[in-house]
This record gives structure tokens, C-alpha cells and sequence, in this order.
């Protein structure tokens, strides 16, 4: 109910032939209709012309009524619905919030937003868009900007030379070799953990899906799925055309050494020309694996929280190695360079060290181990017949350090 003040006294309007927009100090009105409840006292105005543009009813032309003069009783009282003023935008994480495709603008007013992600992000969630209600403050909303993803990819042939698949909707698929060259394929090596590429090729035929064609990367892409190209799954091609990549074999991945320990420290990645560390989010002995392996060494003792901070760029977050993949580029996780962390959350690896060298040990050895190229954490000592082991430990153990430790006993004659 719209009511007015005249002469130390609130009264009400008569709904008759009232104008919207003229009685809100807010943006403006969004209805004006029949009163739904009753007023009280006198009838202060009937049969206004406004135009929308007045600063007051008062100043709305009439009928020639003057204020006081009316032919209506209450329940004819005229009410309305004001557009409320939300002038505080709500944030959103990784985005921004938008209305009628322009950026906000300092004290304009608006009663719908809808939020846009930043570049590289979705928006997953319910409710897209925020209302500005009439207590002055935006309608809550569900859902937040989703970071990309690393998408998995992978080397059919051997480690560093064969056909390229990626992984997309739960299926491994191709990539055609329309306009396939080195640079795309650069950005394949590079996402896969290799510094380079040395050629791009056809392939031998693949099966399943062709899930990318018509690549034209740039060469700064972390990702193939990031280059310019047809959308996913959109192609003219046949498995005779599966592109294929060999890759530098030179290994972009490293261990900063804890003194005195050559397989265990924090863990550096090279992407782009630089080192960077990983974040230790979600870092498990899985991921451990993977750096190990790809240095060399079996596998990973453990996988453990940075005590010690690197610097330059945090490369790679959120990993969830399963164990197999031969670089952490491999791996499923974010797409390089986007990550929450600092490096206090740098991440950290002891490996299982290499000792293929085993100790001599008089009057025994090592017989069930010795075989060339076996690598062992933990090698038993069995002495020759007619000789025991003088102590209980009689064992010797792989070091970080790569040499095994110093026997405890002997072999001495029973």
C-alpha cells in the first residue's frame, strides 16, 4: 500500500490511474497494483498522470483533484512493488558476475546477474544467476567455478615413440593427423614429461574414438586439449590417420637432494624452459611411484610433506597417480601452473635407491640376489655350507645413498 505524508498526517493513494516508477526511492518499480490490505485516515490523492520522471506524487499531474479530493474509499488503495537497490556484488572464486554480457559498473544498479568463469574455468552448480531482493541483498546461489582438469594421455608403442591417445569420457581415443605437426606435437611430449619432441607422424591404427582433429597449437599450450581445434569428438577421419609423436627421452623430472641422501628430497618438475615444484595436495605414495620409476629407481619408500621450500613456479596440484603412468604429466590432476599452494606445500619423495652391487662377504654371499641387474632393498646374507652368520641380523639394506650397509657379522666355520 503506497501511502503519502500531508499535514503531519500519512494517508493512503487511490489505485486509480497511478503511474509505476513514481513512488520508489529504490531503482524503480517493478509492478503497481490493487491494494491487498486496507488503509486507514484520509485519501490524500486520486486520479494521478505521472510520467515517471517526477521527484514526488505530488508533482504527477491530476484530474484537477487537489490533494484531499476523491471519490474512493479503501479498498481501493493503490500498492506497489519497488525494484530494490543491491549495489554490493556477490564474488565468486576464479570468476566474476556479469549483467547483459557487460562488466559491472561501479553504482549502476541491477536486479539479475549472472556470473561468468574465468578463462580455463566452468561454472557447475544449480543456480547461475543471483536476484537483487527486496531487503537490498542478492538471492543466494549454489555452484562455484571448476578449475581445469590435466586430461590423460599416453604413448602407444613404447615409453617415448608410438601413437597418441587421450583419455576423454571414460574411454581412450586418437588423434587425427590432419594438420598434425611438431609443434602439436611438442605439446604432446611436454605434457607427457619429456622436454621435446623429435618428430610427428602417422601412425599405426589405433581403435575406439577419434576424439581430436585439426589441431593447430601454438606451442604454449599445457595441454592438447587446450590447442585450437575441431571440438572434441568432431572429425572427417579414419584410424589409418592416427597421428603418432616420438618424444626426447631426456628426463624432466628431478630430485633436489636432502644432504647426504642422493634418492630422497623435494620433488621438481620442468615445463615451459623452467623447474617448478609440485604441490603436496592429495600427494601419495602412488604419485612417489611414478617419480621414482621415471628416475629409475623401483619405486617410492614414501611420499611425504616439502620440509623444505623451493621456489619459481608451483607446476603441478592435485594429483591422483594410480602408480603405472611414466611421468607425473600423466597423471590425472590440474592442468600445469594451476594449483592453491605455496611452497611450503611442496612435495617430497624418498625412493627405493638402486644397489646392484652387492657386498663381500667371506665364506658367503648373497646367492639367491646375485643375478646381473636384480635390484633389491633388502638382501639376506647366506654363508657357504659348513659356516653360520654371527649375529641375528643377518641381512644388509639398499641406502638412500645407493651402497648397501655394512655387515653386522661374519660367516664362521659350525
Amino acid at each position: 500500500m503506497v501511502g503519502v505524508h500531508v499535514k503531519s498526517e500519512y494517508s493512503t493513494t487511490c489505485l486509480l490511474e497511478c503511474v509505476p516508477g513514481c513512488t520508489c526511492s529504490y531503482k524503480g518499480a517493478k509492478r503497481a497494483f490493487p491494494g491487498h490490505s486496507d488503509g486507514t485516515g484520509r485519501i490524500w490523492l486520486d486520479d494521478l498522470r505521472c510520467n515517471g520522471n517526477e521527484g514526488s506524487l505530488f508533482q504527477c499531474p491530476t484530474n484537477g483533484d487537489a490533494p484531499g479530493v476523491h471519490n474512493c474509499a479503501h479498498h481501493e488503495d493503490a500498492s506497489v512493488e519497488c525494484d530494490a537497490v543491491c549495489e554490493t556484488f556477490p564474488t565468486l572464486t576464479n570468476g566474476d558476475v556479469l549483467t547483459k554480457g557487460a562488466t559491472l559498473t561501479t553504482g549502476t544498479r541491477y536486479s539479475t546477474l549472472k556470473f561468468s568463469c574465468n578463462n580455463g574455468y566452468q561454472f557447475t552448480g544449480t543456480q547461475e544467476r543471483v536476484v537483487c531482493q527486496a531487503n537490498g541483498r542478492w538471492s543466494s546461489f549454489s555452484g562455484y567455478c571448476k578449475g581445469p582438469q590435466q586430461e590423460m594421455m599416453r604413448i602407444v608403442g613404447n615409453r617415448t615413440n608410438g601413437r597418441i591417445e587421450v583419455h576423454h569420457e571414460g574411454k581412450w581415443g586418437t588423434v587425427c593427423d590432419d594438420h598434425w605437426d611438431m609443434v602439436d606435437a611438442a605439446v604432446a611430449c611436454q605434457q607427457l614429461g619429456f622436454t621435446n619432441a623429435l618428430a610427428a607422424f602417422t601412425a599405426s591404427p589405433g581403435s575406439g574414438p577419434i576424439w581430436l582433429d585439426d589441431l593447430a597449437c601454438v606451442g604454449n599450450e599445457s595441454s592438447l586439449s587446450h590447442c585450437a581445434g575441431n571440438r572434441r569428438g568432431h572429425h572427417n577421419c579414419g584410424h589409418s590417420e592416427d597421428a603418432g609423436v616420438k618424444c626426447s627421452a631426456s628426463i624432466n623430472v628431478r630430485i633436489v637432494n636432502d644432504p647426504g641422501h642422493a634418492a630422497q628430497g623435494r620433488v621438481e618438475v620442468y615445463h615451459r624452459g623452467e623447474w617448478g615444484t609440485v604441490c603436496d595436495d592429495s600427494w601419495s605414495i602412488s604419485d612417489g611411484h611414478v617419480v621414482c620409476r621415471h628416475l629409475g629407481f623401483p619405486g617410492a619408500r614414501r611420499a611425504y610433506d616439502g620440509q623444505s621450500d623451493g621456489s619459481g613456479n608451483i607446476w603441478l596440484d592435485n594429483l591422483a597417480c594410480n602408480g603405472s603412468e611414466g611421468s607425473l604429466f600423466q597423471c590425472a590432476g590440474n592442468s600445469p601452473g594451476v594449483h592453491n599452494c605455496n611452497h611450503r606445500e611442496d612435495a617430497s619423495v624418498e625412493c627405493e635407491a638402486l644397489c646392484s652391487t652387492y657386498p663381500t662377504i667371506q665364506n658367503g654371499g648373497f646367492p639367491a640376489y646375485e643375478s646381473t641387474g636384480t635390484l633389491c632393498s633388502i638382501a639376506p646374507i647366506v654363508c657357504n655350507s659348513g659356516y653360520r652368520y654371527s649375529t641375528t641380523d643377518d641381512w644388509v639394506k639398499c641406502l638412500a645413498d645407493g651402497t648397501w650397509s655394512t655387515p653386522t657379522g661374519q660367516c664362521i666355520r659350525i
